[in-house]
Formats: C-alpha cells, structure tokens, sequence
C-alpha cells in the first residue's frame, strides 16, 4: 500500500519529490505544509570585499535570511561584528560571514618597539617592549621588556602602549 501511495504523489506532484515539500498524506488531501521559518536580519557583504580590508558601513548590506546554518554562532551577523574590522580573506556578496574570516585591526605590530605600562598603588613605570605578535586593542599577547629580556603578558590599551600590571 504504501507504494501506491508513493506513486499516486508522485504523479500528483508532478514526478517531484513528495517530501521536499511535506508529507505524501498533507498533498493527498490537500493540507499545506507547515509555515516557514521566520526570516532574519543579517548583514552581508554587498560586495567582495578583499584580505585586508577594512570594512566600512558601505561595505555591508541588510538582506532577509530564510535559512541560517545549523552553527549560526560561528558567523558575525551584527553590524558591530564586522564594522572596522579587517577581513583575513575574500569575502563574498550576499553570504553570511565567519567570524574567524575577520579580526580586529592590529595597533600593536610584532617586533616593533612598544611602550610597556605598570601601574601599582599610585606608582607608574613605563618601558620599551618588543611585542612578540601582533594584536589589537583589549587582546593580551607577550611581549619581551628591552632591558631584562624577560618576557610577560599584558593587555593592549591603545596604539603602541601595553598594560602589564596584571603580569605574573
């Protein structure tokens, strides 16, 4: 019986497949299949944008998404994911981006001489560093003070200045 069923649809349909669009018993007796999701806003790139760009408000679009991936969390869909942010690879138009294709703008650049900053009870102490990668502001990297050679962590605060007094 069930392959009468499957045969009847099938004609019913047209020779398309009965499951794409629900239930062989929903087109038999004429039931429409459930709703679609809702859409969602996301914003794209609306044009490629390239390894190395900044992207920039003229760089993205709002567009109505049906079908989000399965791993939405792995991609930037906020404007304020991907504004200033600089892209890691080319970006295409129209689809969702991954957040790890962009990544915040480098202020601190990997072996050039940074200001190192220590602040304790009301004492503050300042040096040059080398910065051992590359980050931007609010990222902790190492960085290796001139002097001593020895190497810690800190928080970049700004363009070229490096907190360390949270430092083991």
């Amino acid at each position: 019986m069930k392959a009468y069923k499957w045969a009847v649809a099938f004609a019913v349909l047209g020779g398309l497949p009965a499951i794409a669009a629900g239930t062989v018993e929903q087109h038999l007796i004429g039931e429409s299949p459930p709703p679609a999701a809702a859409d969602k806003r996301i914003n794209v790139p609306s044009h490629v944008i390239y390894a190395g760009q900044i992207i920039s408000i003229d760089d993205l679009q709002e567009v109505n998404w049906r079908r989000l991936p399965a791993a939405a969390s792995r991609f930037a869909l906020e404007k304020s994911d991907l504004l200033g942010r600089v892209a890691m690879r080319s970006l295409i138009t129209g689809y969702p981006v991954p957040r790890d294709a962009v990544r915040k703008v480098h202020v601190v650049i990997q072996g050039q001489a940074t200001i190192m900053l220590m602040q304790l009870e009301g004492l503050r102490i300042s040096g040059y560093g080398i910065p051992l990668q590359s980050g931007g502001i609010g990222e902790t990297i190492d960085i290796r003070n001139q002097q001593t050679g020895l190497v810690t962590r800190g928080k970049i605060l700004s363009g070229q200045t490096v907190d360390v007094s949270g430092a083991p």
